[in-house]
């Protein structure tokens, strides 16, 4: 083997193993602790993170650790009284009740506020603002039990809207937080079918409806019917056991209210 040949792949194994050093290191479970008038630049403006405005202990540092486990969410400690806590929070419209409090970062930028006592809800803040769950305590479009309580819905001579999703569907879950907002500003009752967690027999019995689902809101420019493929999430607005309309996919708040305020099912 010539020599050059030999020290460029010594190189590459060194850049390698570099590579493999610098991944490790940043992808290593730590806690960063913080000087107060460095906590804005020094987050990590990529993602999740969370901040701990006490000096951490071994309670701390163990949820810090599951969190990171679970959700990969970069962990900061710094040392705040209430008074610089809520300094800290007055531009992004979130108040500290504690001076003992979690505050969690999106992209660099605070986005939520929690007693660092209260772990139901933090892993709520987690999930909300990573994956759009929508806590429990902060839902208003509604899941129904059974297929036959939407099929009466869907008869009643009243306008039903129900929005069908599935899991691992990004555009679902970016549209839901705009029907939760919509169901709570303009009391419209919006019904939620995610088909892989709504019980499999009670789905079937919806989609045995089997209405037709025009072109417009299919991606092949063809209708289609419930109990073909079609597209996710899909809005469904029905009538006296009639189709009415539909919306495909992911639209803006807009959108949806555009279409609503056509059947006056939200008034102008």
């Amino acid at each position: 083997m010539k020599r050059s040949t030999y020290i460029i792949i010594i190189s590459l194994i060194i850049l390698i193993l570099l590579t493999v050093l610098i991944v490790a290191r940043k992808n290593h479970f730590r806690v960063v602790k913080l000087d107060n008038d460095k906590i804005m630049t020094a987050i990590d403006k990529n993602g999740a993170a969370i901040l701990y405005t006490k000096k951490i202990n071994k309670d701390i540092k163990s949820k810090f650790k599951s969190y990171y486990k679970e959700y990969k969410i970069l962990t900061y400690t710094a040392s705040l009284n209430l008074t610089e806590i809520n300094e800290l929070l007055a531009d992004y419209n979130l108040t500290a009740n504690s001076d003992d409090v979690f505050i969690i970062f999106m992209n660099g930028t605070p986005v939520d506020v929690v007693s660092s006592s209260d772990d139901n809800r933090i892993v709520e803040l987690i999930e909300k603002n990573l994956y759009n769950i929508i806590p429990i305590s902060e839902r208003y479009y509604q899941v129904l039990n059974s297929a036959d309580q939407y099929i009466k819905k869907v008869n009643s001579n009243n306008y039903t809207v129900a929005v069908f999703a599935k899991q691992d569907c990004t555009y679902c879950d970016l549209y839901l937080p705009i029907i939760n907002d919509i169901a709570r500003e303009k009391h419209v009752d919006i019904y939620y079918f995610n088909r892989d967690e709504y019980d499999e027999d009670e789905y079937d019995k919806i989609m045995a409806l089997d209405f037709e689902i025009p072109a417009k809101c299919n991606f092949t420019n063809y209708s289609t019917t419930m109990s073909k493929s079609f597209p996710k999430p899909m809005t469904i607005i029905t009538k006296g056991g009639e189709f009415v309309d539909c919306i495909r996919g992911y639209v803006t708040e807009e959108e949806v209210l555009d279409l609503f305020k056509k059947y006056k099912i939200v008034k102008e």
